[in-house]
């Protein structure tokens, strides 16, 4: 009886166990594809900075041509 009572248990502790598994598998993977997708906004960013710092660099060239 006891047996039967231990064994129901444990094979109900291995779903759940197999269950949150799964679960941080699947959260692990969205977890890995966010941090790829943040690395790549990271690096469009430091682009756009660059380019930023290029215009102001040519527009104040510009300004300077102007004054001569």
């Amino acid at each position: 009886m006891y047996q039967n009572f231990f064994l129901q248990n444990l094979v109900l502790f291995i779903f759940q166990v197999n269950e949150l598994q799964a679960k941080i598998k699947e959260t692990t993977r969205k977890m890995m594809a966010l941090v790829s997708e943040l690395s790549m906004n990271q690096a469009n960013a430091l682009k756009l900075q660059q380019n930023l710092k290029e215009k102001e660099a040519d527009l104040e060239q510009c300004y300077i041509r102007m004054e001569k």
